[in-house]
């Protein structure tokens, strides 16, 4: 079997057999579902379109949008790593976590020391549980907690594993702290600016946020939504779907193609790599993931055809 790094590149189509992926650089004061209604207009209404993650309307930076069968791919990539930049304001409590919420608490606070402000990196890398924002799509009974919140309805959540990577700040002018991370997928930046209030003693919310990457792929890799204004506009930003999930390739022959679309497990050769996820190509197409089992057979995990 041949192993293999994919590029960026992009991918034509016509509109009845859209199954790629656009990368878009979101602007802020939209939402991702705001990008996709935005998108819808241009597409037959046969094709399914999906994202790789949200962003908050207030936040700019990459969003993954998912064409047709490309769609199944969603869970690798909201689960991948994402880096940040952003600022946080020293001193405010909002009901969201971040500026556009309403101010529930606000204080002047003491000025942190050049200690204190050091120490936060530390006390954020330690960080291995969250509770998702009340304000927030991870949902409760079928139902997003942030239907909940503009209710009024209190329901508890348990907190979830996340893994912060790196945390650095990169400036400091009180009341604010301007930083950098790479976290786990399913980390909320608004509540790690809650967290460094709570480092500090004090209250803060989120007030900027970029999103710079998410696996492998950057946001100079994405186009302006602005730039968007027809199916001709999306059919040539198109990228393979491959490129999107940051795992070794496995490069299968027709008849292991054949097995893979039934459902059936293939035999490999043994392999380099600690990996026990795997993209399975054909003829330079992304037809499945597999998994690796303990006979050295590769199982189907998601088919994309």
């Amino acid at each position: 079997m041949i192993f293999k790094q994919a590029t960026i590149e992009s991918h034509l189509v016509t509109d009845s057999d859209i199954n790629d992926c656009l990368l878009i650089d979101k602007p802020s004061k939209i939402s991702t579902f705001d990008i996709i209604r935005n998108l819808k207009r241009y597409l037959n209404r046969k094709v399914k379109i999906g994202h790789g993650g949200t962003l908050d309307p207030f936040a700019t930076g990459l969003v993954v949008i998912l064409f047709g069968k490309s769609t199944k791919i969603q869970q690798f990539i909201q689960h991948s790593r994402k880096r940040y930049i952003g600022k946080i304001i020293l001193g405010i409590k909002t009901d969201t976590l971040d500026i556009t919420g309403k101010i529930l608490k606000k204080e002047q606070a003491p000025e942190p020391s050049q200690k204190d402000i050091l120490n936060i990196r530390n006390e954020i890398l330690s960080i291995n549980l969250q509770i998702p924002p009340k304000y927030s799509a991870v949902k409760k009974n079928g139902i997003p907690l942030y239907k909940y919140a503009r209710k009024g309805i209190n329901v508890s959540v348990q907190p979830r594993e996340i893994k912060i990577y790196d945390f650095e700040i990169t400036d400091y002018k009180y009341p604010y702290i301007t930083f950098k991370t790479e976290v786990s997928g399913g980390t909320y930046i608004r509540s790690l600016a809650e967290s460094v209030g709570n480092i500090l003693k004090t209250y803060a919310s989120l007030e900027e946020l970029r999103r710079l990457t998410i696996d492998n792929i950057t946001v100079e890799n994405a186009v302006p939504l602005s730039s968007i204004n027809s199916f001709e506009d999306i059919n040539v930003n198109l990228i393979s779907s491959s490129n999107l999930i940051n795992m070794p390739e496995i490069i299968i022959n027709m008849s292991m193609q054949k097995d893979i679309i039934h459902g059936k497990s293939i035999t490999i050769g043994t392999t380099n790599s600690n990996n026990r996820l795997f993209k399975l190509i054909f003829r330079e197409k992304l037809i499945a993931i597999g998994k690796l089992a303990d006979d050295n057979r590769i199982h189907p995990v998601k088919v994309l055809v």
